[in-house]
């Protein structure tokens, strides 16, 4: 089942409506696009440079005359009233798109003597330029349009609603937002890494994905035993072992660790090797990975495709995917840190002359210190510190499949028995409660799977695959079988202390007492690295929400200029410190901290699955007897999971689901409230057309003002708040759009699209493109095109930028729902980063205006 390439966006549904050109270079560009198909044009007389004559070149479109003139030649005085003038290079767009506009311009012919006092009516498309004769009914509908759009900026209904309907402005609707020109043409962007590398670049990327995406999944082998032989080893304690042989021999068996041995091997065969080694890594997006990526290339956005009504729906699982991946960030730092932290105190503890009780009380301090150095220096940047990550993790692969091996030969070469599915059995032997505490502490082996999607644009497929299948996998299996050998031995010699000392610390005990000091050395320092892989994957995922408009406008630190491979939230760090250095502070043990850990990596599994499904179906074209084995066999290997790990909410679980709820429900108030703000405006909205009219009504001042929006909206809101209440404008208008577009990246030639709406009032359009997975906005670079296009900026002038910060209230007709989520998004959005600093616009050219409205 080879899947088509996803590395490019599909323009079939682009095709058919590539918006209007109205610019030379663009209409330039669009023309040598062989994408672009041009509609069938009329034959049209050959025109000269003067027409004496202009009834000769009279075409008719929909029973509307259109006298077809060279751009600059119009004699006025052979009009007749109802005749419209037509420039030459527009005819093509005003025959495609048959929708015609009433604009208000005045007009001086070059070849006549000038026109009457007055106005010309011209009519034309919206982004078009015309001139015409006009007759008094003409002038009276004109006259009602240019009343309803004074009663529209003002929020009152219009006089007659006939008159009011929107026109088409030949542009095309991304989910519900104006596409920009770059997205129209489909012209794809480069990858972030290409597919088609050396050896020595393969070598290199597999070597930096085995030291940083492999980073929780490879120090699990530090917990994972310890926490599913908890429950078992519990029965005894060091303080009275005289009371615990027999349960304790009875509990632990060869049968029962071959069963959890056996669990784990196929836990991380199905889930990672199969799952998300084979077909989860195909769904890229241009090359990119994660939750985001994954949504994205769902049709979601047709109308004629099933999911167009359930883009809510499948938008809502991927924002409560990311909550979950956010919310084990917080995590998974300290059971790491904690894990390692332990085995350092007991082995220490081991040595002579060493005061165990002391060592033993040191744990949660030292694990503090350790976790509060990792979030201070996070501001210095985390490249210096991914330098060094792969050969210290690849040290630490090597070293844990050695130790593994060694006890398997030394002490039980039968111990790949283990990879009999049948041993399973014996742990359903066992009773359902602790069948599924088994199992939702045997999930725990899988933790940080999400990274190998995740950081796939990184790395790209091949080296992830090469890495974890060629060195991260074995390593695992290998170390999990040793530490099972070993435990095994232990209950042979039917020793209760020596039964408890190997439970509760498997890792460790299996490791030979030459080189323990060195193994802690290494399992501290790769803890700490895996901790840095999962900060960074949570910072590039935070990033990419925020440039969705998912999460609110928090500061994001770029290290570099190429995407977010480098990228640093401060916000969310102190957030995670303090979250971490409570949950050490708290819990101070490894055990109570699994109680919470995992839950929320199996409902993310769960919400992937599902949306790879619809992947299959809907993007790649698969058919339903194609897609149902995948759906049902993962589906219900995650369902099952993640209902074992619902069992931790009676424990501890219920503050990673809290931790969860906190973050879903921001992003929920933050988008809902959002989008229904922008939504209640639309209908005060000028479009770009009625501005056109209705800015020639208002006083004119010197001067260039950008009026900035982050969606793609013709008509910035904050424009129109302008026209509205201020009644004068400046001289040159550019209406500037910052957009996300849904795709990672985009390409350079189609970062900034500017065009000249109508260079007589000075209203230019201005449209700035960029991906989720990079957040490169440079206003000033995107200035400096347009004046180079034809943006008018005196040398001596400087162009003041207008950004609208969205205000929302309440009255007495509001829901008691929206009002608690009026109040959380007016407390989010003033603890939020300001439009001026997420633009990256000067602060001593910048004015932010305040834009209510009240949500009910």
């Amino acid at each position: 089942m080879d899947r088509p390439d996803t590395g490019e966006e599909s323009c079939a549904e682009f095709s058919s409506s590539v918006p209007d050109v109205h610019s030379a270079d663009d209409l330039e560009a669009s023309r040598k696009d062989p994408r672009r198909q041009e509609p069938t044009v009329p034959n049209l007389p050959p025109l000269s440079k003067q027409h004496s004559d202009p009834s000769q070149n009279v075409q008719t479109f929909g029973g509307l005359q259109i006298v077809v003139t060279s751009p600059f030649v119009v004699d006025t005085t052979t009009l007749s009233p109802g005749t419209v003038t037509y420039p030459r290079s527009s005819v093509t767009d005003a025959h495609k798109s048959k929708n015609f506009l009433i604009t208000e311009s005045k007009f001086i012919s070059k070849s006549a003597p000038a026109s009457p006092a007055g106005s010309f009516l011209g009519v034309g498309p919206a982004l078009g330029a015309s001139t015409a004769a006009i007759s008094p009914s003409t002038q009276a509908m004109n006259d009602k349009i240019l009343v309803n759009i004074k009663r529209k900026i003002a929020g009152l209904p219009p006089l007659e609603e006939e008159m009011t309907k929107r026109p088409s402005l030949g542009g095309n609707k991304l989910g519900g937002r104006r596409m920009s020109l770059g997205a129209a043409l489909c012209i794809p962007p480069p990858p972030r890494l290409s597919k088609d590398m050396s050896l020595n670049q393969l070598i290199q990327l597999t070597l930096g994905a085995i030291g940083i995406v492999f980073g929780d999944i490879g120090v699990s082998p530090l917990f994972v035993l310890k926490a599913v032989l908890k429950d078992e080893s519990k029965l005894c304690s060091e303080e009275s072992t005289t009371l615990c042989g027999d349960p304790l021999l009875l509990s632990i068996s060869e049968n029962t660790i071959l069963g959890y041995l056996s669990l784990i091997i196929w836990t991380l065969t199905l889930i990672c090797c199969i799952k998300y080694i084979v077909f989860v890594l195909r769904a890229d997006k241009n090359g990119e990975g994660g939750t985001f990526a994954l949504i994205s290339l769902l049709p979601t956005e047709n109308e004629e495709s099933a999911l167009w009504k359930h883009k809510a729906h499948i938008f809502t699982g991927a924002m409560l995917s990311a909550c979950f991946i956010l919310a084990d960030g917080f995590i998974a730092p300290s059971m790491a840190v904690l894990s390692a932290i332990e085995g350092m105190t007991k082995t220490v503890g081991k040595l002579p002359n060493v005061n165990t009780a002391m060592i033993g009380s040191a744990v949660v301090p030292t694990t503090i210190l350790i976790l509060l150095i990792l979030f201070m220096v996070q501001r210095f940047g985390t490249h210096s510190v991914e330098k060094f990550a792969w050969p210290v993790m690849v040290m630490w692969f090597l070293s844990i499949a050695a130790i593994g091996l060694f006890n398997i030969i030394v002490i039980n070469p039968g111990i790949f028995q283990a990879f009999s599915p049948h041993h399973i059995g014996y742990i359903f032997k066992k009773g359902a409660a602790k069948t599924f505490a088994a199992i939702n502490h045997t999930v725990l082996a899988v933790v940080g799977v999400e990274t190998l999607y995740a950081d796939l644009g990184h790395f790209t497929t091949l080296p992830i695959r090469i890495g974890f299948l060629g060195v991260v996998y074995p390593a695992l299996i290998l170390s999990y079988l040793g530490q099972g050998s070993n435990i095994i031995r232990s209950i042979n010699l039917r020793d209760p202390l020596i039964i408890y000392e190997v439970a509760t610390d498997p890792f460790f005990s299996h490791v030979p007492s030459q080189v323990q000091v060195p193994m802690v050395v290494l399992a501290t320092i790769a803890a700490i690295i895996a901790s840095q892989a999962t900060l960074s994957g949570c910072f590039s995922l935070l990033d990419q929400a925020i440039s969705l408009g998912v999460f609110p406008n928090v500061s994001a630190i770029h290290e570099n200029q190429n995407g977010s491979s480098a990228v640093y939230v401060p916000f969310f760090n102190y957030i995670c410190m303090a979250m971490c250095l409570l949950i050490v502070g708290v819990f101070q043990h490894t055990d109570a901290i699994a109680e919470m850990y995992g839950i929320c990596v199996t409902g993310s599994m769960l919400i992937t699955s599902i949306l790879l499904a619809l992947v299959m179906r809907y993007r790649w074209e698969y058919k339903i007897w194609q897609v149902a084995p995948f759906a049902i066999f993962f589906g219900s290997i995650d369902l099952f999971f993640f209902a074992a790990a619902v069992q931790k909410v009676a424990s501890y679980g219920w503050i990673a689901i809290l931790a969860s709820f906190i973050l879903f429900y921001v992003m929920y108030t933050w988008t809902t409230t959002t989008a229904q703000f922008k939504h209640q405006l639309e209908s005060t909205t000028l479009t770009m057309s009625e501005l056109r009219l209705y800015v020639k009504t208002l006083v004119r001042t010197q001067g260039t003002v950008a009026f900035v929006s982050n969606t793609d909206e013709d008509v910035p809101v904050v424009l129109n708040v302008c026209a509205a209440k201020l009644r004068a404008l400046p001289e040159n208008i550019v209406c500037m759009s910052a957009v996300c577009m849904p795709t990672p990246f985009i390409a350079e030639e189609e970062r900034y699209i500017f065009r000249t709406i109508d260079p007589n009032i000075g209203l230019y359009r201005l449209v700035i493109s960029y991906g989720y997975a990079e957040r490169s906005i440079d206003t000033q670079a995107a200035i400096q095109r347009a004046t180079k296009r034809g943006l008018k900026v005196a040398q001596d002038d400087s162009v003041l930028f207008v950004v609208g910060r969205e205000i929302v209230k309440s009255d007495h007709e509001t829901r008691y729902f929206q009002q608690l989520l009026n109040v959380s998004y007016d407390f989010i959005a003033r603890n939020s980063q300001n439009k001026a600093d997420y633009f990256n616009l000067p602060a001593a050219s910048t004015l932010e205006m305040g834009v209510s409205n009240v949500l009910r």
